[in-house]
């Protein structure tokens, strides 16, 4: 019997302490998804090119890590989602901060906060796990400048395919407003989501594609792709209109082959389905499944066809369906002249383009081919758009594809 009493003690003892340990506020109000980069890896297991093969697999980061981005939404307090998914390791975060930041250089301004986890500041992420901070008592407007900032003992991999921006500095300087030593690096950073606290919950359109949507950026000052300028239209509407826009794409991905982050089909539920309140999806991807079938450095892949593509882009239509989401279709940019083009590759191209359009499949269709297009040679994007590689639009071409979009598609 004193045994038992003794247990019952004990059981009692850890209840108080558990009871006692720090809890998360409930704070009044609604959670609208503000920022998303959708999580990606690049397997390059099959490239032909030495070069290739070592940059596809680089020595972990140690250090702190600093990522400046820009929300799309407003809110009086905030919640980072971080992400391991995409990783076979762990990822140590020993300490991490957020501060606005000014839009012109992504530097820190005002107070650096904590980032804290179960009012911890460090915390391990399995392999393939997020991970969703406190609440944080910062107030942001749409559009603003946010500088997240860990350090991780651990180090994490950094590959130059991951379109972003980042300065690395040595030891734990998540409290400096201005690192040491710090250099600039591109890949993918740990941050995948932000969402804001706000009275009311806001309808979200969720841009889905390639590198030519991705909002990743090396300058924080570019565009952050056409979602960006789409959701500064969408802002200026009435309030029953109005949507959030997030761009939730990956360089070099593609719908049906995984190698450049999980494939369109793959990655759909975590990317879009998961986001509350979600409208609609814009749909532009395909591309580098057409442009990459072939032998080249990076690897051997299959030959694409149309109705493989179409095929697809049926199953993307009807899984968002099931969720009350409409998808919007974008047709694919003109791309003679690119690094994997040729008229073979054209002609699926066209045809897809053709679907698109006439099919009356999707919702709605944007025709970014056309906006883009060379009235005197369509195969060819415009060159007051192109960037220079005859595929991913410039600042000039992404303004032009957000301006162009006609906002009814979304009421």
């Amino acid at each position: 019997m004193a045994r038992v009493f003794a247990k019952l003690v004990t059981f009692a003892a850890l209840a108080l302490a558990a009871l006692a340990l720090p809890a998360q506020a409930k704070s009044n109000g609604n959670w609208t998804e503000a920022y998303q980069a959708a999580p990606s890896y690049y397997d390059f297991s099959g490239a032909t090119n030495p070069a290739i093969v070592k940059i596809g697999n680089p020595d972990p980061t140690v250090g702190t890590i600093r990522f400046a981005f820009r929300v799309a939404a407003g809110g009086k307090a905030l919640r980072i989602r971080f992400s391991n998914e995409a990783s076979k390791v762990p990822l140590v975060i020993d300490n991490a901060t957020v501060a606005l930041g000014k839009n012109e250089d992504g530097e820190p301004i005002g107070t650096l906060l904590p980032v804290r986890f179960g009012g911890q500041s460090a915390i391990t992420l399995a392999p393939g796990a997020p991970a969703i901070s406190d609440e944080i008592a910062l107030e942001v407007q749409a559009f603003s400048t946010l500088v997240v900032s860990i350090y991780t003992s651990g180090g994490m991999k950094l590959l130059p395919f991951g379109g972003a921006g980042m300065l690395v500095a040595e030891g734990d300087q998540t409290a400096a407003v201005k690192m040491a030593g710090a250099k600039l690096r591109i890949g993918r950073p740990a941050v995948s989501g932000v969402t804001v606290l706000g009275d009311k919950a806001q309808s979200v359109v969720v841009a889905f594609g390639d590198s030519i949507t991705d909002g990743l950026r090396r300058d924080p000052k570019d565009l952050q792709g056409y979602p960006e300028q789409l959701a500064k239209r969408m802002a200026a509407l009435p309030g029953k209109h109005r949507r959030v826009v997030l761009g939730s794409a990956i360089g070099g991905n593609r719908v049906l082959g995984s190698g450049w982050g999980d494939s369109a089909l793959v990655r759909l539920d975590r990317d879009v389905l998961r986001i509350a309140n979600v409208t609609h999806l814009i749909l532009l991807e395909g591309i580098n499944d057409i442009g990459s079938g072939g032998v080249s450095a990076f690897g051997n892949n299959p030959m694409v066809t149309a109705e493989q593509l179409i095929a697809a882009y049926r199953q993307i239509i009807a899984r968002s369906h099931q969720r009350g989401i409409k998808v919007i279709g974008g047709t694919l940019l003109p791309f003679k002249g690119a690094m994997y083009y040729s008229p073979e590759k054209e002609l699926v191209r066209t045809a897809v383009n053709q679907w698109i359009r006439s099919s009356g499949e999707f919702d709605g269709v944007i025709d970014f081919a056309t906006i883009t297009a060379d009235p005197a040679d369509p195969l060819k994007m415009h060159k007051d758009f192109d960037s220079g590689d005859h595929l991913h639009p410039g600042n000039a071409g992404y303004k032009a594809m957000g301006d162009a979009i006609d906002l009814k598609l979304f009421r």
